[in-house]
């Protein structure tokens, strides 16, 4: 799960062994890539959130920009719950497995899934048969 800038520049340090159109291999670019890293740069620094209780969820606050949030949101196991969408949201599992129910439509998320919600889904049913642990980006 990354936090990034738009950029046209893109250094590949390993592509995981894929081949272009052609058949080869694609260009790596070691040496540009260690020229652009700076390994003293920790800024910001990592945080461990503080976690607040909303009910059954509790959720650390990781970043809080103007334009979106990022928290971790824990879900006890066996729970049916509703949150109220303003704006769209995407979840990504860590931990767990939930089912997402908004507008007739039912989706099962696994760790490595990641959802897009919508910000027409206004009520959004999260339903848990194990502990869940997400990343829950809001817009």
């Amino acid at each position: 799960f990354e936090v990034q800038q738009n950029s046209d520049t893109t250094y590949r340090v390993f592509d995981w062994n894929r081949t272009g159109l052609d058949g080869k291999p694609r260009e790596l670019h070691i040496p540009e890539s260690m020229a652009s890293i700076d390994f003293k740069d920790f800024e910001p620094r990592l945080i461990l959130p503080d976690e607040v209780s909303c009910g059954p969820m509790k959720l650390g606050y990781l970043l809080n920009d103007e334009l979106f949030q990022v928290h971790t949101t824990r879900i006890k196991r066996q729970q049916r719950l509703y949150i109220e969408n303003s704006g769209a949201q995407i979840f990504g599992m860590i931990k767990g497995e939930l089912r997402l129910e908004s507008c007739g439509q039912e989706l099962r998320l696994t760790p490595g899934c990641f959802a897009l919600i919508p910000a027409c889904a206004k009520r959004i049913a999260l339903n848990t048969e194990s502990s869940v642990v997400m990343l829950q980006v809001q817009f």
